[in-house]
């Protein structure tokens, strides 16, 4: 008869196979497993006869611990013994420079001592060792390279790996499991308490991830703020009300019980619960009786292998759970939860654990920490071991994942803070403290220290590292990123400021102005609810504006105590509208993925502000320019345009694995429009349709080599030109240029151009474009507009006749051509000689490579024979309005070529200046020349009275390849460089006031020389007045007469040897000799200089012609 120990086994086994029989079949079905583990051993064929003992001790192969499959190496160890291991796949790879090995080690006791690892040629000489301490239970994960990280010696191939025991004397065991050695181990892996390979980047580089938690508790060990001798029971209430604010955020209040929008997602977060605990059972988790927990293998995000302890568990599965618990009471989903803690413990989720890598583990760890946070209660009265509670040891962990040490260093400290941190760890930080008990002074100390490094990194910083720039743009990966990062990174911060506001704890007024200033750029540049894809990186989807009403309904109440910003407020009113289908989806949505947004809560911070009968803001309308992402955004109360560049600053495109594969021409001019009202809104319904047919080689705004699909993949992203001329100017948000100009040193097209856009109210676009050229100028193109053609959008009419039926060709007519959409936007071409209009059905792919297939309308100019263009855009006309300008159109090319764009708009009085050479003359009559590259726009504000617009879009900063080249601090950190312009005007002028940095230098009667000071790419404005009409020059003489002055007709002047009258931009109008008089009837009034010259003297009048009524 079997003992109930021999019965015990039995079952174990029993229980193991069918574990493992249940996870290769089921559980594989449902979560990630993204490679197979035919390169490891793995000990499920026995045990291998390469693996020996020596000098005592004993290995079997068990399945008491396994990390994957259901066996693993068990060590039985005695004190000095070893095991020997002769690979030949160790001796296959070993040489390669980043060769190394991947284990997986279980203890079953923490042995304050280590196991050493020892590698041999086939000399047996031992060429690299290192240690590894059993300072812990459970299993944990090692990436170790050979020659980085242990110090191999030569390039002689190892043979023989030896694994000597600990001295210590113990019964404990080790077992090993999923055992490779490849020839290329990761870069990413990360240090533990168990080892730490050496750092290999410098004290002034960023911190890599996957290093984060040694490094700042290396750096950071300790608080550095006071210690209180104890807490005030005022602070112990603010602890308790901003506990209580969160902890109502998370569950909700029932304030708005029974409001429709309140419903749906009540109804959301009910499914939400019951697919998790439904899903819980695919895991087929379970602890024995002895305690040994079983499960599926869980590895980090970047390990090759799946399942993943984030994406699968501590992404979604935790957070369901806990809220079935403290919401449905339900005492099962508990109990699951404390099983799930303890097995993901037993996994290697531990404090010091580097699971192989931590490379932006914190990306995936939410659910966790909220569900952590959601049992405090219950966590702190289990007991875990040694007096600790599995609280504690989920708070140790959580402290360790998060690297929280990092809100202790110093201000003067450059770190890098990326908008990743803001999304994730920032609110897991404050979770932390808020579970700490309210007495504890440390609490005080680390919540003081969280607001100091909330006041440090919520301000606006300088060159390319991440966080928020001074124009409002959001960085992410060294450029420009308002899509899924910047705007939730900002969109969690506003979070953690509404649980902080007016308590002792709250952020700075610099700090929520920097947040407001963002949302603020972020109302302006976003179309209604879609992102711009030219700052969306490689993230697909465009209506993630959506996303961010919550912000503002946030941080609305968190900018004054007592008071509702209503700026704020009434934007979102303008957002909230869930009639509309972006906003209707985020209230059908409860999940988590990164960040935590779809609370009760979160509906309630909105309500609050309905309730208070807010006001909805108007559309904004204007024109911003955003150096910073070589971006111009242009709209009306009806309409939107943006369009973006790429320079020596700010990258061209990102991609990834089949995300945005073909958005090469990302930063090439693109162009998005919005004009459209139904449903609502927006740029699909608009034409930019990129999931029906998008041609990826004809993007609208765009100066492009048409190379096909295939032609478009290439493993380069995110590169620099070297150009540094790209950006614009804007003059009181309403008129203003854009410009870029662009050489390829990438990818081998040789294409080069310059291109300009003037913006001229109410909604006029005047391009141009100059010196285009590539490689294959067959292929080489400039595209006007393509629109993707559904039954929910428009038809388009060609110089007046409608085009709806498909394979249509234009035939050019050899001069003027228009085009026009239902919704208003209209095309004026002066000459389309090298036009091209098609409308077919288009096979393409998605930004993800799914095929896709759609009607689209493109319209481009061919350049084979032909280097530049012209074309003007109105986004709100008619086509009886397109004909007339046809017959008299209200803009001017002063300057179309290789040194300069000059367009001047006739009725608003208006000239664009995209001046692309130093130290040239223009054809203008008012700037004459201006020593670095510049952009200005100039109204005529009255006869003697120019406003003045500059800008000089060079940063001025150290030009790079790409963002690999961005490593030290004075890189990430690195403020722009001040550059002197010299501007040279035709003509006297002065200005009863300038900025700062604006001076004039030199003057006479032809030409005025101001100097200014540029940085940060910024605009500066500032208003000239022409020197006044009756005053005369310092060389005049008494005896020199002019009269009359003004004059309507004749102009009488002393005797002259010679006599010139000039405009008062400086150009010759009138020469004679010996000579008193001139007749200027015939120009037209305005002001002129007369210069007379006698006897070797130069007299210099100012001259008012004006003709009386």
């Amino acid at each position: 008869m079997l003992t109930s120990e021999a019965m015990w086994k039995l079952q174990y086994i029993y229980f193991g196979l069918f574990f493992s029989f249940i996870t290769n079949s089921i559980f594989a079905q449902s979560f990630e497993e993204t490679d197979t583990f035919d390169n490891c051993e793995t000990f499920e064929n026995g045990l291998p006869s390469n693996w020996q003992t020596e000098d005592g001790g004993a290995i079997e192969i068990t399945n008491e611990r396994y990390k994957q499959g259901q066996y693993s190496l068990k060590w039985n160890w005695q004190t000095n013994s070893k095991i020997i291991v002769s690979d030949k796949q160790l001796s296959e790879v070993s040489y390669e420079k980043g060769a190394g090995m991947h284990v997986w080690i279980y203890s079953d006791v923490n042995i304050n001592d280590e196991i050493q690892f020892c590698f041999y040629d086939a000399t047996d000489n031992k060429r690299c060792e290192f240690t590894y301490k059993i300072n812990f239970t459970g299993w944990r994960g090692l990436w170790v390279r050979f020659w980085e990280d242990i110090a191999i010696s030569s390039r002689t191939p190892l043979v023989k790996m030896e694994i000597i025991s600990p001295t210590q004397t113990s019964n404990s065991s080790i077992y090993f499991d999923i055992v490779e050695f490849k020839s290329s181990i990761s870069y990413k892996r990360s240090p533990s308490y168990q080892y730490a390979h050496p750092y290999q980047s410098e004290m002034d580089e960023e911190v890599k991830d996957e290093w984060a938690s040694w490094i700042y508790e290396q750096r950071y060990p300790n608080p550095t703020l006071p210690l209180p001798n104890d807490v005030p029971n005022k602070t112990q209430q603010t602890f308790s009300d901003i506990n209580a604010r969160f902890e109502n955020w998370l569950l909700g209040t029932n304030k708005y019980a029974s409001n429709e929008q309140m419903l749906k997602r009540l109804a959301a977060r009910n499914s939400y619960i019951n697919s998790g605990v439904n899903r819980f059972n695919e895991l087929d988790i379970y602890k024995a009786p002895n305690g040994q927990i079983f499960g599926p293998a869980l590895f980090t995000n970047k390990s090759s292998h799946g399942p993943k302890f984030g994406r699968d568990i501590g992404e979604k599965l935790c957070l369901q759970l806990a809220l079935d618990y403290r919401i449905n009471h339900n005492q099962s989903s508990k109990e699951k939860l404390l099983l799930l803690l303890d097995y993901m413990h037993d996994q290697g989720w531990a404090k010091g654990s580097a699971m192989e890598t931590t490379d932006h583990q914190k990306l995936r760890t939410a659910a966790w920490a909220y569900s952590v946070y959601l049992l405090k209660d219950d966590l702190k009265n289990i007991e875990w071991k040694n007096g600790a509670s599995i609280l504690d040891r989920e708070m140790d962990t959580l402290h360790w994942l998060t690297y929280f040490n990092i809100i202790f260093a110093p201000l003067d400290d450059r770190l890098e803070v990326s908008v990743d941190d803001f999304r994730s760890a920032t609110i897991m930080r404050l979770m932390y403290i808020l579970m700490m008990e309210n007495d504890d002074p440390a609490k005080v100390q680390y919540m003081n220290h969280y607001t100091q490094w909330l006041n440090g990194n919520l301000q606006p910083f300088e060159g390319w590292t991440g966080g928020i720039k001074a124009d409002g743009m959001g960085y992410h990966h060294r450029g420009p990123y308002m899509n899924a990062y910047s705007n939730n990174g900002v969109h969690v911060m506003s979070q953690v400021l509404y649980f902080l506001r007016h308590t002792e704890f709250d952020a700075n007024n610099d700090a929520k102005q920097t947040v407001k200033n963002y949302l603020l750029n972020y109302s302006n540049i976003t179309g209604f609810y879609d992102v711009p894809k030219g700052i969306s990186g490689r993230i697909s989807g465009l209506d993630k504006a959506a996303r961010m009403v919550t912000a503002f309904a946030y941080m609305a109440q968190c900018m004054q105590n007592g008071v509702i910003d209503e700026e704020l407020a009434s934007i979102t009113m303008r957002y909230w509208q869930p009639q509309h289908q972006p906003i209707n989806e985020i209230i059908n949505s409860a999940s988590l993925n990164i960040s935590y947004f779809n609370t009760p809560g979160e509906i309630e911070a909105i309500l609050d502000i309905v309730e208070i009968g807010q006001t909805k803001a108007e559309n904004p309308q204007g024109l911003w320019m955003k150096p910073y992402a070589a971006m111009a955004v242009f709209r009306g109360n009806d309409w939107y345009v943006s369009i973006k560049g790429t320079s020596a600053y700010v990258w061209d495109f990102e991609s990834g694995s089949n995300e945005n594969t073909y958005g090469r021409y990302d930063g090439y001019g693109q162009m998005e429009t919005i004009n459209n009202t139904s449903p609502h809104p927006s740029m699909v319904y608009s034409g930019h349709d990129y999931n029906n047919g998008w041609d990826w080689c004809r993007v609208p705004g765009t100066t492009s080599v048409n190379l096909g699909l295939d032609g478009l993949k290439t493993s380069l992203q995110r590169v620099f030109t070297p150009n540094t001329f790209v950006g614009g100017v804007q003059q009181q948000n309403k008129a203003g240029v854009w410009a870029m100009e662009y050489q390829d040193v990438h990818y081998s097209t040789s294409l080069s151009f310059k291109k300009s856009i003037f913006f001229f109210q109410p909604d006029m676009m005047v391009c141009l474009g100059s010196n285009i050229s590539a490689m294959q100028p067959q292929k080489l193109e400039s595209t006007l507009l393509q629109n993707v053609i559904s039954s929910s959008n428009y038809n388009h009419a060609i110089n007046g006749e409608e085009v709806n039926e498909l394979d249509y060709s234009y035939l050019p007519i050899n001069g003027a051509a228009t085009i026009i959409d239902d919704q208003g936007k209209g095309f004026y071409i002066p000459d389309d000689s090298n036009l091209n209009i098609t409308y077919n059905n288009n096979d393409s792919e998605t930004m993800r490579r799914q095929e896709s297939n759609g009607d689209v309308l493109t319209a481009w100019f061919k350049h084979d024979n032909k280097n530049n263009y012209e074309y003007a855009i109105f986004m709100k006309t008619t086509q009886s309005q397109l004909n007339s300008f046809i017959n008299n159109p209200t803009y001017e090319i002063i300057q179309h070529n290789n040194s300069a764009h000059i367009v001047k708009h006739t009725e608003q009085k208006q000239t664009g200046y995209a001046l692309f050479e130093p130290n040239q003359i223009t054809n203008d009559d008012f700037i004459n020349s201006s020593s670095l590259p510049a952009m200005l726009m100039v109204t005529d504000e009255a006869t003697d009275t120019k406003i003045i617009s500059l800008c000089n879009p060079d940063f001025n900063r150290r030009k790079l390849n790409d963002i690999g080249d961005i490593k030290k601090f004075d890189d990430l950190f690195g403020p722009f460089q001040s550059q002197t312009l010299e501007l040279k005007i035709n003509g006297a002028w002065s200005a009863d006031e300038f900025p700062t940095n604006v001076r004039i230098i030199s003057k006479n009667a032809t030409s005025t020389v101001i100097e200014v000071e540029t940085h940060d790419a910024k605009t500066y404005d500032f208003i000239l007045k022409m020197d006044s009409v009756n005053s005369t020059f310092p060389n005049a003489d008494e005896q020199h007469r002019v009269w009359p002055n003004p004059t309507s007709n004749k102009l009488n002047f002393s005797m002259a040897e010679k006599a010139i009258l000039y405009s008062i931009e400086g150009r010759q109008l009138i020469y004679a000799t010996n000579t008193s008089s001139f007749d200027i009837g015939n120009l037209n009034d305005g002001i002129y200089i007369l210069e007379c010259v006698n006897a070797g003297k130069v007299f210099r009048t100012k001259i008012l012609k004006h003709t009386a009524n």
